[in-house]
């Protein structure tokens, strides 16, 4: 789901000091076993691509590694939920939630919801579940409610 999400960045396993020597030895194997590439890199040449990297640093693997972008994955969660129906309500929190079994074998249910003009309040109802996320700090219009 979202690749476009996701920059592979690749990355460096480093041992120091300390670290132990047996499993510095054995980690290509490991990340083998895995199905994970890991390729030994010369300490020096890994410093010259990575100057942060520890001057302790006495191994060096290259493995894969990637980051992603939250706010872009958002977005795409929510364009693919709005692919499929849903309807997105910004400003807007869940302030309780309502369930109704009728005789019919479908629920119907949904969030109470308190919109940007302060006190209003809508009911929605769905066959579907609801799903609500963020922080949700009282907006300043409401602060003497």
């Amino acid at each position: 789901m979202a690749a476009q999400t996701i920059q592979d960045t690749g990355g460096y396993f480093v041992a120091v000091p300390g670290d132990d020597e047996r499993y510095i030895a054995d980690f290509p194997t490991y990340c083998a076993q895995s199905g994970i590439t890991a390729r030994a890199v010369d300490v020096a040449a890994a410093r010259e691509s990575e100057p942060a990297l520890s001057a302790r640093a006495i191994a060096v693997f290259e493995v894969p590694d990637a980051s992603i972008d939250p706010f872009r994955l958002a977005l795409e969660a929510i364009a693919d939920a709005q692919r499929l129906g849903a309807r997105l309500l910004r400003r807007t929190r869940v302030v309780g939630f309502e369930r109704e079994v009728g005789a019919s074998a479908r629920r119907r249910c949904g969030p109470s919801a308190a919109g940007t003009t302060c006190g209003s309040r809508r009911r929605r109802s769905s066959t579907r579940p609801a799903r609500g996320r963020g922080t949700w700090p009282r907006s300043p219009e409401c602060r003497s409610k």
